[in-house]
């Protein structure tokens, strides 16, 4: 009896999963700071950042959004502040996994990107993460996790959910919708508030950690 194989079909994140770093999260402060006329949001935010203090937030943009709120300042201003923040993503100090980067280049099966993030600037964010030719397929403004769900059953049909392995670093958005199909998922830690729901095939620091033992058999 042969045994399969095949690659397993790599799903990643972005933001926090292969783009590390603050620097994101604390132009989208400075951005809505300048737009609500509340400096203290930029303080704030970097100190809770700092300090680890990030009480029920899932992620650092989850974090300013709640801080912005409690100053009253609009949606509407925040989602300005959000797309401007992302314009210069790539000069933001972001970084990816060591190693990842050699690891998609060898790598014999599919990587693909899948992000709620919107396209403006992840093209050269892309390019100063090494990344820009590491993945065969990119989805932006996905709308996780209900657009994950929708991925799954559309452009990723012809995908068995059973081959894919998702990387992600919240839970209920990157890989309940995986899991909850048969996929094997992989979170990231990180200092946000973490799913009391949440099982994990693999529990990582990051996304680099597991890639030997899901290729050892390749």
């Amino acid at each position: 009896m042969s045994i399969d194989i095949t690659p397993p079909v790599l799903l990643f994140d972005f933001d926090g999963t292969i783009s590390l770093g603050h620097g994101p999260v604390l132009v989208y402060a400075r951005r809505i700071a300048e737009k609500s006329g509340h400096p203290s949001i930029v303080d704030d935010a970097e100190a809770r950042l700092r300090s680890g203090d990030v009480g029920k937030a899932r992620d650092g943009y989850h974090l300013v959004r709640t801080l912005a709120a409690e100053l009253n300042v609009p949606e509407e201003t925040c989602q300005e502040a959000y797309m401007a923040s992302r314009e210069n993503l790539a000069d933001t100090g972001i970084r990816a996994p060591e190693g990842l980067s050699e690891f998609l280049a060898s790598y014999p099966g599919r990587a693909i990107l899948a992000t709620n993030s919107p396209e403006i600037g992840l093209d050269a964010a892309l390019r100063t993460l090494d990344l820009k030719e590491s993945f065969d397929s990119i989805f932006t403004r996905v709308g996780k996790p209900q657009g994950l769900t929708r991925l799954l059953s559309t452009a990723l049909a012809e995908t068995n959910p059973t081959t894919i392995v998702s990387f992600g670093d919240i839970w209920e958005f990157d890989l309940a919708p995986v899991a909850a199909m048969g996929g094997r998922t992989v979170l990231v830690d990180s200092p946000f508030a973490d799913s009391p729901g949440a099982n994990p095939t693999w529990r990582v620091q990051r996304v680099t950690d597991i890639l030997p033992e899901l290729t050892a058999s390749l």
